[in-house]
């Protein structure tokens, strides 16, 4: 799984699903001030539903769409939605807008989170597998350390 065949690969994986931990961890962290600071109290529970949800929906469509395209395409639209999704958020001057651009981020780490699992079974041996998706579990836990 380090060998040099697979190194770039591994790290790329294991960064991406850091990036997406990290984010979900610290918007844990900082939504009670968050919704504090733009008076949306009310919308507190939507800012992570909002997420999930359309994350669930973009797990189906990126799942069809690498079937039909590969994983790369997915990929490069749930990172791009996912950032844009972070600045929605990172701008918002009201909880509404910051609970869309919570669901703008669902969409992208939907796309990419099935995206990457169809890199690791294309891409890795048999053998393998089971070392990444190690990784995978790995990149979620470090985070909340």
């Amino acid at each position: 799984m380090l060998g040099k065949r697979y190194r770039a690969l591994t790290f790329g994986i294991v960064a991406t699903v850091l990036m997406i931990a990290f984010e979900a961890t610290a918007v844990g962290t900082a939504m009670p001030v968050a919704a504090r600071d733009l008076d949306g109290l009310g919308l507190y529970a939507f800012a992570f539903s909002g997420y999930f949800t359309t994350s669930l929906l973009a797990m189906v469509v990126s799942g069809q769409w690498c079937d039909r395209s590969g994983p790369l395409p997915p990929i490069a639209g749930g990172i791009g939605c996912f950032a844009a999704g972070l600045v929605i958020s990172g701008t918002a001057q009201s909880m509404g807008v910051f609970v869309l651009g919570r669901a703008v981020q669902g969409l992208g780490g939907g796309l990419v989170i099935v995206a990457l699992y169809v890199v690791a079974g294309r891409a890795y041996p048999e053998r393998l597998r089971p070392a990444v998706m190690t990784a995978f579990s790995a990149s979620w836990v470090v985070p909340s350390i």
